[in-house]
């Protein structure tokens, strides 16, 4: 009797830390592939435009991209750098890296029902679809 409750203690903690069923799993499936394959005409596609680009600041001023010059400024958010805690250490990455490593949405990535923040990203989920929003750049 206690294996069983313990076991279901540990199953409630796991499920309770996954993201929602509300298709953002596939939609990272879909958008880490691009990402990985260097697909810049999906990514776009699963892009919101005017797409929004600030500083880290909430003081620092938005600017907005077309879909024409998207591409340009993709690979530069992409190519940014971004610290990371990896086993007790601080590491540099690339947000190229951070999603390429990210297999998963956990529901410590939300920042709200309908806002997913991964590094200097954030996606929304707008009419019923997932989408890349705005990205956060160093200045």
């Amino acid at each position: 009797m206690k294996c069983a409750l313990i076991l279901l203690f540990l199953l409630g903690a796991v499920l309770g830390h996954a993201a929602p069923e509300d298709g953002s799993k596939e939609f990272w499936s879909e958008f880490r592939a691009a990402v990985a394959k260097g697909d810049k005409d999906k990514i776009a596609f699963m892009t919101n435009f005017p797409f929004s680009i600030s500083g880290e600041l909430d003081g620092d001023p938005v600017t907005t991209v077309s879909k024409e010059k998207f591409p340009v400024v993709l690979e530069k958010i992409l190519s940014q750098q971004a610290l990371q805690l990896s086993r007790g250490r601080v590491v540099s990455k690339t947000m190229r890296q951070i999603i390429e490593d990210k297999a998963i949405i956990a529901e410590a990535d939300y920042a709200g029902a309908n806002t997913i923040v991964i590094e200097m990203f954030v996606f929304e989920k707008m009419q019923g679809k997932w989408w890349f929003k705005r990205a956060y750049v160093e200045q």
